[in-house]
């Protein structure tokens, strides 16, 4: 069988996976994909389809969620694209693989995957992309929480405020403004107050700049709670009396 030959016959199977997947005839899915996968694998290992190929097959796996194997033809996927210096399409492929391996538990593997999709966006910074790693960021912390290695999830949270602050955008004050309090709530959980009544009063400072009434009511209710919490009642008080005066206004 000729290449072109072989490369047309891949290009099929491909299709008719696609086609099979959409009408949930998923078996005959999977055994395409596959076919389409082994003749590109044979004489073509190093095309830009077979990468595709690689691409649906995994995602075929996530959604029947056997993210193993979703992962270990996602994987193959980004071998072939940095061995061929696929730059363009390595983000979301790194990205992915953080996804899978989070939903697969295996969060240090999510981790370093993630932080490679970081390096990527970091080499643009904008509003889309700060966005992108903010969210990652949220993902790398959420998962050292749960597995209490959690030495690092400050320096991950003062990233993103780095990030954001630096970025003068007005479309990122929300997120900045509730990244200040999820700070502030890590740093309540930890009892080290003064640096979380820091970060509750920059949430707040931010909120009241946006001007969104029903976001400020949240965050003063927060800060009474926490004030509660360390017996300062008169400031307590004086933010209740915030929180009266936004209410009435409402």
């Amino acid at each position: 069988m000729e290449n072109n030959e072989r490369k047309s016959n891949g290009i099929i199977y491909n299709n008719l996976a696609i086609l099979y997947a959409k009408i949930g005839k998923r078996n005959k899915a999977y055994d395409y994909f596959k076919e389409a996968i082994s003749l590109r694998e044979k004489f073509m290992d190093n095309d830009l389809s077979l990468a595709n190929y690689y691409h649906n097959l995994a995602k075929l796996f996530e959604e029947d969620n056997n993210y193993e194997k979703a992962i270990y033809y996602y994987l193959k996927r980004t071998r072939l694209l940095e061995k061929n210096k696929y730059d363009n399409l390595l983000l979301d492929s790194y990205d992915t693989l953080g996804f899978l391996y989070m939903k697969n538990n295996d969060y240090p593997k999510a981790i370093k995957n993630y932080l490679k999709a970081k390096e990527i966006l970091k080499n643009n910074i904008n509003y889309e992309n700060v966005t992108r790693i903010v969210d990652i960021d949220q993902k790398i912390i959420s998962m050292s929480l749960i597995n209490k290695y959690d030495d690092r999830v400050i320096d991950y949270y003062l990233e993103s405020i780095k990030l954001m602050e630096s970025l003068n955008d007005s479309r990122i004050s929300e997120l900045l403004a509730h990244t200040y309090m999820m700070i502030g709530n890590y740093y309540s959980q930890k009892c080290e107050y003064e640096l979380a009544k820091e970060y509750y009063i920059k949430n707040i400072s931010l909120r009241e700049k946006i001007n969104d009434s029903s976001l400020l009511v949240f965050s003063y209710i927060h800060l009474i709670s926490f004030y509660g919490k360390i017996d300062d009642y008169d400031n307590a008080h004086l933010i209740k009396n915030k929180l009266d005066a936004i209410i009435n206004s409402i």
